[in-house]
């Protein structure tokens, strides 16, 4: 992402254990659920709500990937898929011309990763938190992107 605009990283928790995130210094950990999975999507796809103000989203890397992850929005599964499986490649859905926002996941890691040229976090997490509680976490980002 570039290092120009404010970049940060969202993900439900807790997680499958995860050797990666462990190293890094997160530690709440449980074994997920399809329920899980599905606010995984859920929170992708308000993620993607949200930055469609800034000019429509498109695929800029990546693949779609198979039926098994049906989404009402191509966008959305093509970023839950190697978020939650790394056979796929890193998936990056840019908005706007040029893109004012990035969304990127991949590498198997549950982790929904942001940038934008100017991004209002308060506003960002009212708008995807739908309700859930919300924490600021510090990690050592090298072991895990």
């Amino acid at each position: 992402m570039p290092s120009a605009g404010q970049a940060g990283v969202l993900w439900p928790a807790p997680v499958d254990h995860d050797a990666c995130f462990a190293a890094a210094g997160f530690h709440d950990f449980a074994d997920t659920t399809p329920a899980w999975d599905a606010d995984f999507a859920t929170l992708v796809a308000d993620v993607v709500a949200y930055f469609d103000r800034r000019g429509a989203g498109y695929l800029a890397a990546g693949e779609a990937p198979p039926p098994r992850y049906a989404s009402p929005s191509p966008l959305v599964a093509a970023l839950v898929a190697p978020a939650g499986d790394d056979a796929f490649p890193w998936c990056e859905v840019h908005f706007g011309m040029p893109a004012a926002a990035r969304i990127r996941t991949g590498a198997g890691h549950p982790l929904v990763s942001l940038w934008a040229e100017v991004l209002d976090w308060k506003d960002l997490l009212t708008a995807v938190a739908s309700g859930r509680p919300v924490t600021r976490v510090s990690l050592e980002w090298g072991r895990i992107l």
